[in-house]
């Protein structure tokens, strides 16, 4: 049975954008892209209430819509759509239990109004059993880059891989480098206290180095074939990889687990980076589907 990458239909420009973006990426993986618009129906509002009819209406115009687009953008992708009702966050959380990779755009309409903190993309990005990337609406008004590098955040020594084999895929996928970004301050390496005087601050950066060389060797001696760059930047980690961002097609970000479905379960770097990043992020947790 073929994957499926579903994406958050609503509208808006950037769940069009969203639905062009996935129908290139279920080319690429041969996977059927699955559109899907959840009606949040208000409270007590019967079913034959012609309310409900014109949402379901403006649902199907909106599925249509971008059923079209996604075949102007990739022609010959398997595409099907569905009309659902209920809380758009906890629908598409339930899709990413089935899916390979789910899509939405950062600000939406209707149910995916204020798509940013405490909102939709937020609570998919911490609870979503897959993958999940998110778009926003250009800032020059057009779609989002298709070229530049896939850039990652990795930690130095880190155990997690998800996130980086997903940006590696990615890329050799697009035939582009990967960018690996490591950040560091010189008061996340040292405890809190009176530090002493005779401090070797060069000695600390240049150790930092090498073990990010190190690192850099090790992940192109495990993803040969795929060309790998490094940034090692001093610094706070958002400020890192949204400044490589700007050149960027895609950003990876990791996130630890999912949480119980309440605001603001993401890192502050992957919350800052859904928040800022011009370019697609991609959102990947520990143990999810690839």
């Amino acid at each position: 049975m073929a994957e499926q990458i579903v994406v958050g239909v609503d509208g808006s420009t950037s769940a069009v954008h969203a639905a062009r973006w996935a129908a290139l990426e279920a080319l690429r993986r041969s996977a059927v892209l699955r559109l899907v618009h959840i009606r949040q129906m208000p409270l007590l509002l019967p079913a034959e209430d012609m309310y409900a009819e014109e949402l379901s209406a403006k649902g199907r115009e909106w599925l249509a819509s971008a059923r079209a687009s996604a075949q102007e953008e990739a022609p010959g992708v398997r595409v099907v759509t569905e009309l659902g009702s209920g809380q758009p966050a906890r629908e598409l959380v339930e899709e990413t239990e089935h899916a390979a990779l789910v899509v939405v755009g950062s600000r939406g309409l209707g149910g995916f109004r204020s798509l940013l903190l405490g909102s939709v993309a937020n609570v998919l990005a911490a609870h979503a059993h897959c993958p999940v990337v998110v778009l926003r609406a250009s800032t020059r008004g057009g779609p989002p880059p298709s070229d530049g590098p896939v850039v990652v955040g990795v930690d130095v020594g880190g155990t997690a891989t998800e996130a980086l084999d997903f940006a590696v895929a990615a890329a050799a996928a697009r035939g582009v480098p990967v960018v690996l970004v490591h950040t560091w301050t010189y008061e996340g390496l040292l405890a809190a206290g009176r530090l002493p005087a005779n401090i070797d601050w060069d000695g600390i950066a240049a150790a930092r180095r090498r073990s990010f060389d190190e690192e850099l060797a090790a992940v192109r001696a495990r993803y040969a074939g795929v060309e790998v760059r490094g940034a090692l930047v001093r610094g706070r980690p958002v400020d890192g990889i949204l400044e490589q961002a700007e050149n960027a097609q895609l950003v990876v970000v990791g996130t630890h687990g999912r949480h119980g479905l309440v605001p603001g379960a993401v890192g502050a770097t992957t919350h800052a980076v859904l928040h800022h990043a011009t370019c697609p992020v991609a959102v990947v947790g520990e143990k999810r589907k690839a």
